[in-house]
């Protein structure tokens, strides 16, 4: 008689069983990446609603202009205070595909509009102008709400 050596019926069923028990735990943590990708599409806007701000108060001081005096941005006048575009104005220096400009320096998400208690929406990036020129190195304040969306 020869010996055959290898794994039983039984032993591969188990080997499987334990790989799919492993796969269908660990593998959605990898895969998921909905999470990642959302945090990092409302990082971009702030980061391009700081940018937008920045280049308006740079060029507000190339031009020799007041704190409070507005400037030209391809043909639209923006309002300035305290070297910063107002909260208002902010919408004309950007355009970000897939967010709403509401007023008050709301960018809020497309289709994530829920009005609760006097809150705008719970998913929305807020542009907030410095509200003195006491602290001339004051900036914007940009705060991301993600609750919700």
């Amino acid at each position: 008689m020869k010996s055959q050596s290898g794994f039983t019926l039984i032993e591969l069923i188990i080997v499987i069983i334990i790989l799919g028990i492993l796969s269908a735990t660990a593998v959605p943590k990898f895969i998921d990446l909905r999470n990642e990708a959302d945090e990092a599409v409302f990082e971009t806007v702030r980061a391009t609603i700081a940018s937008a701000a920045l280049m308006a108060r740079l060029k507000q001081k190339v031009q020799g202009k007041g704190e409070n005096e507005s400037i030209e941005v391809e043909g639209n006048t923006i309002a300035m205070e305290n070297g910063y575009p107002t909260d208002v104005s902010i919408e004309q220096l950007v355009d970000i595909t897939g967010f709403n400009f509401m007023t008050g320096g709301h960018f809020v998400r497309d289709g994530s509009l829920t009005v609760k208690t006097g809150d705008l929406s719970t998913c929305k990036v807020d542009y907030n102008q410095p509200l003195s020129d006491i602290n001339s190195s004051a900036k914007p304040e940009i705060i991301i709400y993600r609750k919700g969306c």
